[in-house]
């Protein structure tokens, strides 16, 4: 691959199956010089058919079949600028209905600390009535900001108080009628079975780093409350008899502490003094479900449970240990849905940003989208090893003349995952001819809890260890030339990236840090998870010193250079600025990139054509500080 080439990369973004299992409805998001393009397309779950485009007018998404399929309700865009609209369409192909039109956006998803993507439109029981989240304005655009508490920013957003996401629902009356109240965030919303009542999470008054889950009792106005203190919770869903609740989430059993804990599937019945079970080992069961609507089956749940660089489909309840097709080691579900005993999902491996497949009840999996048929010929597989205890992925680029140099390509998170998924940064270095590594060190999601939070108030010791010993397994390959090496990553990544080229400068020949922690004095105070983030580096300031790769500034000798998004809240711009002006005042050869925009995902979610500049400026520091890489470019 080479920069330009992500233009060939179609995101499938959500989908939904109709409640009889027949038909899929995906959204793609295809990138062009200028933007982006969302649209709807339907298709048989066999995929016998290709698939016919909606005609929805302008860009739509995040689609929604109604309960008896004849109907499919979505968002897009409306004629004026940010206006976004709630829409309804008969199928196939009848007459759009627009139900509700707002100056802000509709199907707003977030949580307790992340913007989640849109939440599509959930249909009552009987499909006279649909649910949706809203953000709602609290002030005038521009006129003032106001923080009263410790977590007041979210990456992506802005300052809390500025908006408020709310439910809805339409039509019960001739407009839109406001569920939720006050100025608390609600998300993941669902009926209950009967109709007469929805469920949501949203942060408790008290506390709001803690959740609850609320019902809201749309006959009288009234609403209750089935669980509260809750260290995170999402995807709160009603059993099929309306009588339980199953939700994602973290027992408060296990204390309240939350970075590298991994996520059970819970249960709380709905009868009084009723009390909150887990229905999984949060030790070997790491679940992260990448949905945005109900659980589903409701009864017996199938969530994404990571494992070892793959995300599995499990029902978590009874076998947690076994992947539901189509899902399948050595593949990411993106997204998934189930009804009538087909199930659906959007896989994506190292060589595929995700297509959509469906598995019939009879055990047949049919391939719905081709879309990695596009750049199939550009992708390298790499070679999945171990060193040690040290789960790795080593790219190597196909008939390179001699040993290769090599990039050391870390994770962000640092509880996230690498392999066997899409990463084209890896696939545009190793077009240019680098081999790259990746590794799950510990602090990773996949292999247990005690493996995530083993970094925490440790950072920069074992990780550190299983990274360096995964260097040395890859360096020790007679394909690569160890003494030509660069470390690059994003965010934890972009933090480890500046620590190992201060505290092992003679491993390194060049480094591109991003989006990266450097200095955790002003971490803890700037970033939009700054008030947890000291779970990772300890309460007390003296370690957060001891964290900083700013302190170690005059013992890098590395070449870097610094890339940052000037409205990532994450990892605010001022951090790249303080590293930058460290490493000019010790001589480092060093230049600083930052991009106009955000978020924190802007490498992914950025304007295609910043994406590209950014991969031609990070291939072209390579180029530059490892010799020798010019005459073991890629042959094509």
């Amino acid at each position: 691959m080479q920069p330009s080439d992500l233009l060939l990369v179609t995101d499938i973004s959500t989908h939904a199956l109709s409640p009889d299992g027949t038909q899929v409805c995906y959204e793609t998001r295809t990138p062009h010089e200028h933007g982006y393009h969302r649209r709807l397309w339907l298709a048989p779950a066999s995929g016998t058919h290709d698939a016919t485009p909606l005609d929805t007018g302008t860009d739509a998404w995040a689609p929604s079949f109604s309960p008896d399929g004849s109907k499919i309700a979505f968002y897009r865009n409306g004629d004026q600028a940010a206006v976004t609209e709630l829409c309804v369409a008969d199928l196939p192909g009848g007459v759009i209905e627009v139900l509700d039109s707002k100056p802000y956006p509709l199907g707003f998803a977030v949580s307790d600390r992340h913007l989640r993507g849109t939440t599509p439109p959930a249909w009552s029981p009987d499909g006279t009535r649909i649910l949706y989240p809203a953000l709602v304005p609290n002030t005038e655009p521009g006129a003032w900001h106001r923080a009263a508490r410790g977590h007041y920013l979210m990456d992506g957003r802005g300052f809390l108080s500025d908006a408020t996401v709310h439910l809805f629902t339409v039509p019960h009356s001739p407009e839109a009628v406001r569920v939720s109240d006050g100025h608390r965030d609600h998300w993941d919303a669902s009926w209950h079975p009967d109709g007469t009542s929805v469920v949501a999470v949203r942060p408790c008054a008290g506390d709001p780093m803690l959740q609850e889950l609320v019902r809201y009792h749309l006959g009288d106005g009234s609403e209750s409350v089935p669980a509260t203190g809750l260290p995170h919770a999402s995807l709160p869903t009603f059993s099929s008899d309306g009588t339980i609740l199953h939700f994602l989430g973290m027992d408060p059993a296990h204390g309240y502490r939350t970075r590298g804990r991994n996520v059970s599937l819970l249960q709380v019945p709905l009868s009084e003094d009723a009390q909150l079970h887990s229905l999984t080992d949060p030790e070997p069961v790491d679940l992260d479900d990448p949905q945005l609507r109900p659980l589903a089956p409701a009864d017996e749940p199938l969530v994404a449970a990571h494992r070892h660089g793959s995300t599995l489909l499990v029902s978590a309840a009874h076998d947690p240990d076994t992947p539901v097709a189509p899902s399948r080691h050595g593949a990411q579900v993106l997204s998934h849905d189930a009804h009538n005993g087909t199930v659906s999902a959007v896989l994506a491996t190292a060589i595929s940003a995700g297509d959509l497949y469906a598995s019939a009840q009879n055990g047949t999996t049919a391939r719905i989208t081709h879309f990695a048929d596009a750049y199939h010929d550009l992708t390298v597989a790499p070679e999945e090893l171990w060193a040690g205890q040290v789960h790795c992925w080593l790219y190597l680029p196909p008939a390179a003349r001699g040993p290769v140099p090599l990039v050391l390509l870390v994770h962000g998170g640092p509880d996230t995952q690498v392999g066997h998924c899409l990463d084209i940064d890896a696939q545009v270095l190793c077009g240019r001819g680098y081999a790259v590594l990746m590794a799950n060190p510990r602090g990773s999601a996949g292999y247990g809890q005690s493996h995530a939070t083993a970094i925490n108030g440790r950072l920069g010791t074992c990780d550190v260890d299983d990274l360096l010993t995964a260097l040395g397994m890859a360096t020790d390959r007679p394909e690569v030339d160890g003494s030509r090496v660069g470390v690059t990553g994003r965010s934890y990544g972009g933090f480890m990236t500046a620590w190992l080229s201060a505290t092992r400068p003679e491993l390194f020949r060049a480094a591109v840090p991003e989006c990266g922690i450097y200095s955790w004095d002003s971490m803890v105070a700037t970033s939009d998870i700054g008030h947890q983030i000291t779970e990772l580096v300890g309460a007390n300031p003296e370690d957060w010193a001891r964290c900083s790769p700013l302190r170690l500034a005059k013992n890098v000798r590395t070449p870097s250079l610094i890339i940052a998004y000037r409205n990532d809240l994450r990892t605010p711009v001022e951090q790249a600025q303080r590293y930058y002006h460290g490493l000019r005042a010790h001589g480092t050869e060093t230049e600083l990139l930052v991009f106009d925009g955000g978020p924190h995902s802007f490498s992914a979610s950025g304007p295609p054509r910043a994406r590209v500049h950014r991969l031609e400026r990070i291939t072209g520091w390579f180029d530059r500080y490892l010799p020798g890489t010019e005459v073991l470019k890629f042959v094509q």
